[in-house]
């Protein structure tokens, strides 16, 4: 989005300085960039060039299957973008004409084809939620309360077919109870129950909206850090091992009562690759982590055996729901 405004703006966008310190939301937001960005959304110019590279992407022919991408049929679903945010209260109706105008660009041009916004949930949805937990150091968590009336809104347009959630615990400061003055650094951690609760009551949140909706939801990403935000290989994973059984267990209850939950994935399996630098260079493997970010932070690797058995217990349980639906459909 920041590229579309450059091309139609003919104006830099801010970005922090390259390195270490360079990949942290205060850095980029220090230097405007996510209100700058946010201007996409109320920008004519920018949204045509995205729309055009739409059309452009959906009417390319697969050089192998000789198929345009808008009709084939192994391509599920197309996102409006990843992680969409109207940060600025005051574009939120131009954010919302984005959504209505882009699904249906989408449905025209591959009507076969499922459409979804990208959103990770009400954490995203509102603009004071996307400060919350950075701005307010001291805040009371209880009673935890979510929020999911915008994040319904956003996906009521009748082209769009499906609901996505994402949950990142550490990221989003819910490990906490108290953060360091100025700081995104823990003061007073959470015990394990207290921020598992606040996960479930987030996904509770969301399910209930889906179903509200009449509208299948998937959980797009569940990601933790190593415990202490550890990077080494081989160091404890006991956190993200008690959020993907919570996650997972919520997703394969839903699935089996038949309520919203379609799916559930977790972030991210690098298997047997493993980071070479801190941030990713020409020729490192690709792992979980995209490029811009540090390698290694979520990856799940083929040796942390306790998530490996976690996963792999509920891929079976997943299955046999999967099964026992099948068979009732027939």
């Amino acid at each position: 989005m920041g590229q579309y405004l450059e091309w139609s703006d003919e104006e830099p966008m801010p970005l922090p300085a390259q390195g270490k310190g360079g990949y942290n939301e205060e850095a980029w937001q220090e230097v405007g960039y996510f209100t700058r960005v946010c201007n996409f959304y109320d920008n004519t110019q920018a949204i045509e060039l995205y729309h055009d590279h739409i059309k452009f992407l959906l009417r390319r022919i697969n050089s192998i299957s000789g198929r345009a991408y808008r009709h084939d049929p192994t391509i599920l679903a197309w996102q409006l973008a990843y992680q969409p945010r109207p940060l600025d209260t005051s574009i939120r109706s131009a954010y919302l004409e984005w959504i209505r105008e882009t699904a249906h660009l989408i449905k025209g041009l591959a009507p076969n084809h499922m459409v979804s916004v990208g959103s990770e949930g009400a954490h995203s949805s509102r603009a004071e939620e996307a400060r919350l937990i950075k701005a307010d150091k001291d805040r009371d968590w209880s009673p935890w309360v979510v929020e999911t009336a915008d994040f319904e809104e956003e996906h009521s347009d009748g082209n769009v077919d499906f609901m996505t959630v994402q949950l990142w615990p550490t990221e989003w400061g819910w490990l906490c109870n108290k953060h360091e003055y100025g700081s995104t650094r823990c003061a007073q951690k959470a015990d394990e129950q207290t921020w598992l609760a606040r996960v479930r009551t987030y996904l509770d949140a969301h399910i209930d909206a889906a179903e509200r909706l009449g509208k299948p939801l998937v959980i797009q990403e569940v990601g933790m850090a190593r415990d202490g935000n550890s990077y080494t290989e081989g160091s404890k994973t006991r956190d993200r091992n008690a959020l993907l059984s919570a996650a997972f267990t919520m997703a394969h209850d839903s699935m089996a009562r038949r309520g919203a939950v379609a799916a559930v994935f977790f972030s991210g399996w690098a298997g047997e690759g493993r980071k070479k630098h801190g941030l990713w260079e020409d020729g490192d493997p690709i792992i979980a982590e995209p490029p811009p970010e540090y390698q290694g932070r979520n990856s799940v690797y083929n040796t942390d055996v306790s998530t490996v058995q976690i996963v792999g217990s509920y891929a079976q349980r997943f299955e046999h729901v999967i099964a026992d639906l099948t068979a009732g459909v027939s």
